[in-house]
């Protein structure tokens, strides 16, 4: 199945959110699409996370769960 994700479900992919284990779950068992400019929104998130405490820069460096990104 193709699924379209944005990038505000994608983060959930990165940092522990409501809905994170769903987000996954979809993840895995579809043919993700996105915007060509999601990379850089995730980046923008994680990053403001970073800078905001939430976040530390070695835990946002590699998505919870998934071996090949």
């Amino acid at each position: 199945m193709i699924a379209y994700f944005d990038s505000s479900a994608l983060v959930k992919n990165y940092v522990e959110e409501v809905d994170s284990d769903v987000i996954q779950g979809f993840l895995r068992t579809s043919f993700p699409v996105t915007s060509r400019f999601t990379a850089i929104e995730i980046a923008s998130a994680l990053a403001r996370r970073c800078r905001d405490g939430q976040l530390s820069p070695t835990l946002g460096s590699k998505p919870r769960g998934r071996k090949n990104v």
